[in-house]
């Protein structure tokens, strides 16, 4: 951001007053989060755009942040975004067309309306939401995805997770669930999907985040070969055979908060973008 953008939004800031509300998610640059009210993860801006009666808020994150704002957004309230093309590349993982081809397959291979309840990342469009939510599911977040996947396998028998397998694999593994117990669903090849999900509880959307599955065993092997003191530190969306090497896994606020609260000189190696 050049010093003169600098200032326009300074003097905006300061025209409306506490009719402006912006907001930055941790993965922003930090001459965006230093013109920020708040900055925090999906959850937190969700809640803060909630609560607020600010008559115009700015998310300075992905398309599916800034959307879900609006539809939490209260009458009279617009919600903007700097930029319309900041997609995110784990929601465009599953859209609603295929959501509905894949229940519609399923409903051959089980009692859909009994038996499965679907369970969705918020990284994901509106539409992949509302689908959810007609179906009796629910959203999570990487911090709430254990207690939303508890619950509904409390609900139901089976549940499908999307659109980020590993997320949703590392999630499960916490609950208890079994190896054996957990299939994914491909569906760029649906027929092949069918076969596999007889014995499943937790049907997985093959869909996983660019950022988080570059992380390798190798690069956890390789910290601890040249920094034994690191603590590695991963976020759930990397994939499970580094999950199960970190020291600490969590949400892009639960690493800040256990990076930030550590004893002066605590060595970490980070596994989430890079601006975290």
């Amino acid at each position: 951001m050049n010093a003169e953008t600098s200032t326009v939004v300074a003097k905006a800031k300061e025209r409306l007053g506490e009719d402006l509300l912006i907001l930055a998610h941790h993965y922003q640059r930090d001459e965006i989060v230093d013109h920020a009210h708040f900055r925090g993860d999906s959850l937190e801006l969700a809640r803060r755009a909630a609560s607020s009666s600010a008559r115009y808020i700015v998310f300075c994150g992905v398309h599916f942040m800034a959307e879900t704002a609006a539809l939490l957004a209260r009458p009279g309230q617009k919600v903007f975004t700097p930029r319309e093309d900041a997609g995110c590349f784990l929601a465009h993982q599953a859209d609603s067309v295929q959501l509905r081809d894949a229940w519609e397959r399923l409903s051959q291979a089980m009692n859909v309306e009994q038996d499965l309840l679907p369970v969705a990342y918020v990284n994901t469009t509106a539409e992949v939401k509302a689908f959810v939510g007609e179906k009796g599911g629910a959203c999570c977040t990487s911090s709430s995805a254990e207690a939303v996947l508890g619950w509904a396998l409390n609900k139901r028998s089976r549940v499908m997770f999307l659109p980020d397998q590993h997320l949703g694999r590392n999630t499960g593994r916490r609950l208890g669930i079994r190896a054996g117990e957990i299939a994914v669903w491909d569906p760029r090849h649906p027929a092949d999907s069918l076969a596999a999900l007889t014995t499943a509880r937790l049907i997985l959307w093959q869909g996983a985040c660019n950022v988080h599955v570059r992380f390798l065993t190798q690069d956890v092997y390789r910290v601890r070969a040249e920094r034994p003191e690191a603590k590695v530190i991963v976020h759930p969306e990397c994939r499970p055979e580094v999950v199960a090497l970190a020291n600490e896994v969590g949400s892009t606020s639960f690493i800040i908060r256990e990076v930030s609260s550590s004893a002066p000189g605590t060595a970490w190696a980070v596994g989430t973008e890079q601006r975290l």
